[in-house]
Order: structure tokens, then sequence, then C-alpha cells
């Protein structure tokens, strides 16, 4: 099922390319041995004073990311977001959709007072990832944990510049579901864009929160806060950490985000599609462009062109992987890298069919 949300900077309409998951998660809860100790007159509780230890030391790396256009000697600021670094270099880490607009400056404001004119360095092709640079070589990086292990009902806290204008707001929740499949709408554009396996949590993420972390309670950044339903309240959703680990593994190793690109839209199957529409399988990648008829369900000039898939065809595994539950198609591709041979199953009206593909890089 999916879920229209809502996103306040621009984000320009997108395929539903087969490759890296948009994956999302949140808290690790921790014992109380690992809480601090409690004097006489202190007025926390220890599950508060652990909250506000966690907060004093994430502050510091957490950074309010503003968009300014400068025009005939004025500058207006046209859009504000958030951010978080992730090395002591000065990388830090935001949506795409913070840093959309190539044609603005990038400040970078943290909440001692420190700011910087960043130069974005890299911008995920695919997903909502984007990684800015600052200068200068000592600063405060969060930890990133690992979103894979994440439990519905553990701590996520959210750090950022809620609604544009209130810095380094901090909200605290739960994790309130785990692989959502959700997409993603602007105002402005009406364009979509869909993201996988997210972490769905209750902690409030505003309009402005956009690339801030979701923290556990081990101080570790598990997600980014990305979307909201306006339509709803204590909904919101983020991108799994380990995501944005491997963009930033792939630009310390490349000098820009390289991901697998198969090239076709599809829609995962799943028990509920499969009695609605009749299909033969509940699993399964089904190529489709869906409601949005105004694009190819496979690209033109893409690997999955060259192979021979065709718009209806079934994908029912690579290499071996069948596409089931979290094994999404985007999952899977994820796990090569361009240059490499797959072989997909596919069901093309009810024959079955072997077909070999080559990924390249996502086109930029």
């Amino acid at each position: 099922m999916r879920t229209i949300l809502s996103r306040k900077t621009l984000i320009k309409p997108k395929f539903f390319f087969a490759l890296g998951a948009f994956l999302l998660a949140v808290g690790i809860a921790v014992g109380t041995a690992n809480l601090p100790t409690l004097h006489a007159g202190d007025t926390a509780s220890a599950e508060e004073a652990t909250v506000i230890d966690l907060v004093n030391k994430s502050l510091p790396s957490v950074v309010s990311v503003v968009g300014v256009q400068e025009l005939n000697g004025s500058s207006t600021v046209v859009d504000r977001g958030s951010g978080f670094v992730v090395s002591k270099s000065g990388l830090v880490l935001t949506n795409k959709h913070v840093v959309a607009q190539t044609d603005l400056a990038y400040k970078i404001f943290f909440s001692d007072g420190r700011k910087y004119t960043a130069d974005v360095v890299a911008r995920d092709p695919l997903n909502d990832v984007a990684l800015l640079k600052i200068p200068g070589d000592n600063f405060a990086a969060l930890t990133l944990g690992d979103s894979n292990g994440v439990k519905i009902g553990q701590t996520a806290i959210a750090i950022g510049n809620s609604l544009g204008q209130y810095e380094n707001t901090v909200t605290k929740g739960i994790v309130s579901g785990l692989g959502r499949f959700v997409s993603a709408s602007n105002d402005l554009t009406g364009g979509m864009e869909t993201i996988e396996d997210a972490i769905q949590t209750d902690a409030a993420i505003n309009q402005g929160n956009s690339g801030g972390p979701l923290l556990n309670s081990r101080n570790e950044v598990v997600g980014i806060n990305t979307a909201i339903v306006l339509q709803g309240r204590g909904v919101g959703f983020a991108i799994p950490i380990n995501l944005a680990k491997r963009a930033i593994a792939s630009y310390q190793k490349n000098g820009r985000i390289v991901e697998p690109y198969l090239g076709v839209r599809y829609i995962t199957i799943d028990a509920g599609l499969q009695e609605t529409n009749h299909l033969s399988y509940d699993y399964g990648a089904l190529i489709s462009s869906g409601t949005d008829i105004t694009s190819p369900a496979v690209i033109t000039g893409s690997p999955a062109a060259a192979a021979g898939l065709k718009e209806n065809d079934i994908i029912l595994s690579v290499n071996d992987r069948l596409i089931r539950g979290k094994n999404t198609l985007r999952n899977i591709i994820a796990n090569y890298q361009p240059g490499d041979k797959l072989t997909l199953v596919i069901n093309r009206r009810g024959e079955i069919l072997h077909l070999s593909v080559t990924l390249v890089e996502v086109p930029h």
C-alpha cells in the first residue's frame, strides 16, 4: 500500500529504478546498567537523563542547511533543511531534495553559531541522499549505527530544523513500523518518489526536519528523517542509515555516488496484489508504470531493454534469489556493481524465461 507524503523542497520526478534499497530504521534500547547515576536534588528521571545526555552529545554535529539565492547583490533564503556531520573532515549528510536546486548557495549553520558555505559534492542519482563538504578537519561526527537490526517499539529521537525556523528541535517517540513502501509527493511539482523499506516513527518530523538524524538510545544514527503524512499526525518516515553508508563509501572510493542500474519501473507483488490482480504468484516484481502513464515501464536504452524485458513481465528471481518480502528487486540489485552480469527468471504470460542482463552505472 502506498502512502502519499509531502515534502517542502523541490523533488524532481524519477523512475522506480531497480537498485539501492530505500530502507530505514530506528532505535536500539539499552539496559538500566547504562543509565547515568542520579544524585539528590536531580529532577530528571533516569530515562530523561539518558535522553538529555544523548541530545547534548548529538547537537554539536547536527546542522541547519539553508539554500540561498544570490541575485542583484541581495541574498534570499529559498529553502531550509537539516543535516549532520558524518566525518571529521567536514562531510555532511542530508536528503537530496534539501539540496536539489543547483542554482543556490548552501549555507551550513551549527548550534554554537558557526557557519560555513558548503559545496554539494555528491547527489545520489536514485536515492534521496546527498553529501556536502565544509572546510575544516576537526568536526565532531555522529556515529552511524546499523539500521538492519531495528525493532518496532524501540526509541526514536529526531533532531532537525523544524519548520525551517526552529533550529535543533528534538522530538522523541518510537519506531512505529518497518518495511514501509511509500510514495513521496512534492507540493509544488506533484512529482512522485518511492521509498522502500522505510522506517515509520511517531517522533514528530516536520517540514524542515528533512535530512536530520534519527537516533537510537545508543546515540547512533539509524535513519535520515525524510517525509511526513500531512493528513495524519505522528506518521513520519526515515531512510535507513545503511543505505546512506553505502553512498558515503561509494563517494569516498569513486568521488561520486555510483549505483547499479537495471532500468525498470515495477510494483512489488504480495498476497494482496496477487488477489486484486489475479496473478499466479504472491511474490516477484511486476514490471509496470503503475498510475504514471507518462513514463515507460522499461526505460529505453537501459540494460533491461537490452535484455528484452517487457511491461507486465514478472521478475521472480535474480541470480536464484527470490524477490520476496524485504528481498525487493532494488535491495537485491544493490548488492551488485555496474558491469555485473545477472540471470533473471521471468514469467511472461505463463511462460518461464531466463534472461541475462548486464548492469551499468545509473546515468547522472
